[in-house]
């Protein structure tokens, strides 16, 4: 069972039936856009991006001309593909596809802009902030929980495996306060792979690469 947000098939789902797996997808939660204005950007600055859905909101509101000139950096391969997809070419992706190693990546007194969520995880900042940068949230947008999801994650039961893109997919998962059966539970990241510590979900195993290749392979091995 491929869980996602509402309207974003795509890479994962190909990837898996690739794999010969069969895939029935399920939309958890809904992205929804957040207005404001973007941040002013000073020289020297960089934009770190820690979702494609961050990627994906500023192509969505026409804004893209925020990120001209500027170095774009990204958490992971996944977000990097959805920046280049929007054509924007990210500079610098960590070898550890989280907040912190991106942080960490980036090096000492950087002002670092972060296109987020507005409920993202705080672990970019409080990595820049420890390096003696200065951090600055753009919010733009959030998700929120698809009221459709609990009848149909219920009907998709049993499944086999279910791969985990997100903090958010873990968390709205969990919420729906389904018995999961045997089904065994992947993740794309270290990131996501906490937040499901920290809901009290097993995780059977971790990408080695975060990406929907990545996310596919771990999810179609019979042993983790």
């Amino acid at each position: 069972m491929v869980t996602r947000a509402e309207g974003q098939a795509g890479a994962l789902e190909e990837a898996l039936e690739a794999l010969g797996l069969e895939v029935v997808a399920v939309a958890l939660t809904r992205v929804e856009p957040v207005a404001g204005v973007l941040p002013e950007r000073r020289p020297g600055d960089v934009i770190a991006f820690t979702s494609a859905n961050a990627a994906r909101a500023l192509g969505d509101r026409a804004a893209l001309g925020w990120l001209a000139g500027a170095e774009v950096v990204a958490v992971g391969p996944a977000t990097a593909a959805a920046l280049r997809g929007l054509g924007v070419a990210p500079t610098l992706i960590p070898a550890t596809a989280t907040g912190a190693g991106l942080a960490e990546a980036l090096g000492q007194g950087r002002r670092v802009l972060h296109p987020r969520a507005v409920e993202a995880l705080e672990s970019l900042r409080e990595g820049v902030e420890a390096n003696g940068g200065e951090y600055v949230a753009a919010p733009v947008y959030r998700v929120v929980a698809n009221p459709e999801a609990a009848a149909a994650v219920a009907a998709a039961l049993p499944v086999d495996v279910i791969p985990l893109a997100s903090p958010s997919a873990a968390r709205a998962l969990v919420a729906l306060g389904l018995d999961l059966g045997a089904a065994r539970v992947v993740v794309i990241g270290p990131t996501t792979a906490a937040a499901c510590e920290a809901l009290g979900l097993t995780v059977a195993a971790v990408a080695k690469e975060a990406s929907a290749a990545g996310l596919a392979a771990v999810a179609a091995a019979r042993s983790v």
